[in-house]
């Protein structure tokens, strides 16, 4: 059901169905991280731990991307710098969809699951 509600939200990005299903392979739990990515996590850890927290913290309740862009003004860190960190840690590249589709596709858990492994 969530990858369903996924392809609705996300699927006029894409031009073909192969595009479509090659980009939703990152969404395996044998996903591999790119060279590039791994740069980006190493200099933004003490970033992710923040973020990994803030996460841990959030409650389903609210607007996720807005609560986070919040806890980024208050920490004073940019959007800009943190979200291809953080989609380097969630799937392995540092680009995609959008980073809020990416969590919503994961789900909480598994959220929660790669960005422990990155840090």
């Amino acid at each position: 059901e969530r990858i369903k509600k996924a392809v609705e939200k996300i699927r006029y990005r894409f031009k073909t169905l192969a595009e479509m299903a090659e980009s939703f392979k990152v969404f395996e739990d044998d996903y591999s991280t790119t060279e590039e990515a791994n740069k980006l996590l190493t200099e933004n850890k003490n970033t992710l731990q923040e973020v990994h927290e803030f996460l841990k913290s959030y409650k389903a309740s609210a607007d996720l991307e807005a609560s986070f862009k919040d806890f980024l003004k208050l920490k004073g860190i940019s959007f800009g710098k943190v979200g291809p960190a953080l989609r380097a840690a969630l799937i392995g590249t540092t680009s995609s969809i959008g980073i809020f589709e990416i969590i919503y596709i994961l789900g909480e858990e598994e959220t929660l699951n790669r960005l422990t492994k990155c840090l």
